[in-house]
This record gives structure tokens, C-alpha cells and sequence, in this order.
């Protein structure tokens, strides 16, 4: 559901999953640990900077965000 942003035919009544969901813990297919949540532009550096498959979901995160507000 919180991949397709579904709330089903509870939408109109209580909107849309995304303006519900603060933070996710999510374990990736290699077993990785993310958990999501708003970052500080501090915390956001670090996350890009990180090595492996976190930093490259942090990065894309970011460029989906830039490209979907042009």
C-alpha cells in the first residue's frame, strides 16, 4: 500500500497513505537495515555520502525529488 501511496475506499474520508506514514523501517533484499525518515540537511550529507547500497537509495531519493519538483 505505502508503495502506490493506496488508501483504498478510505481515501476520501481520510486521505491519502503518504499524509500518514512519518517514518518507515524497511530491510532491503541484502539484508540491509533503512530506516526512513526526514533528514536535516546535515544528516541528509551524511546519508549520500555513505558507501554501498544506502548511500546509492539516498541519492537516487534525492535526484527522484529534484526531478518530480521541475
Amino acid at each position: 500500500m505505502i508503495s502506490t501511496d493506496a488508501s483504498g475506499q478510505g481515501s476520501c474520508q481520510y486521505g491519502k497513505t503518504r499524509h500518514h506514514v512519518l517514518e518507515l523501517d524497511t530491510i532491503l533484499l541484502g539484508g540491509q537495515h533503512l530506516h526512513s525518515r526526514p533528514l536535516n540537511a546535515e544528516e541528509e550529507q551524511q546519508a549520500l555520502a555513505q558507501a554501498g547500497v544506502l548511500g546509492k537509495v539516498h541519492q537516487t531519493a534525492l535526484r527522484l525529488s529534484i526531478s518530480s519538483a521541475n
